[in-house]
């Protein structure tokens, strides 16, 4: 199985049958925000890793890796939310993984658990490429993703404002900002509720009795 490991970078984990990529990101690397970049995203936010075929139409050419989350990185009490740390396995049989080869890693970061209820998205391009499938041994399919310099770009994603990647503050080396739908640009209008247009109508009567008075 084909393995992608996101993790704090304490030490080089060893696999005799895996790609392992490493996500470099200390206690101090940087953290997901929600947009505005003052509020981190919670932990438990979804992170897509794959690759994007067409950088005209990301979202449509995304081809997925496989999934992690956003977690704490550092140790028990001292550990600083908001992380992309982890681990990600490849969601397709081993056969699948040539699509990949050297093919740029791309994050797709979200600011739920899932892309249905996100608010709030961003792809990230990183520095970094798949390795060439080496048959089914993968004794060296290991490559680091260091997140503090190798995530280094966003990808406009349509209907929504793009992601940024903000400098850093006290306890995070970036800040990498969530867009949030672009409403003017296409993006999807939240529906009004029957208790919204109650209100609504409510404030129209409201002001023809004042013009009539």
């Amino acid at each position: 199985m084909k393995l992608t490991l996101l993790i704090a970078c304490f030490g080089m984990p060893f696999s005799l049958k895996a790609t392992t990529l490493s996500l470099s990101s200390t206690k101090w690397g940087p953290g997901v925000f929600q947009p505005g970049g003052t509020t981190l995203v919670a932990n438990g936010s979804l992170i897509r890793v794959g690759i994007v075929t067409d950088l005209s139409d990301p979202a449509g050419s995304f081809v997925e890796f496989g999934t992690g989350m956003v977690r704490s990185a550092g140790v028990g009490a001292t550990a600083n939310p908001g992380k992309v740390v982890g681990s990600v396995s490849l969601t397709e049989s081993e056969a699948e993984h040539d699509k990949f080869n050297n093919e740029r890693v791309y994050l797709w970061v979200y600011n739920s658990t899932g892309s249905a209820t996100a608010t709030a998205q961003g792809i990230f391009s990183t520095e970094a490429r798949f390795p060439v499938n080496d048959g089914p041994l993968g004794l060296s399919d290991y490559f680091w993703v260091y997140s503090g310099t190798e995530i280094t770009g966003t990808v406009a994603v349509a209907g929504w404002d793009e992601a940024q990647i903000l400098p850093g503050d006290a306890v995070n080396s970036l800040r990498l900002v969530l867009g949030a739908v672009d409403v003017g640009g296409g993006g999807a209008v939240p529906e009004v509720g029957v208790s919204g247009l109650v209100v609504l109508g409510g404030m129209g009567m409201g002001l023809r009795r004042r013009r009539r008075g």
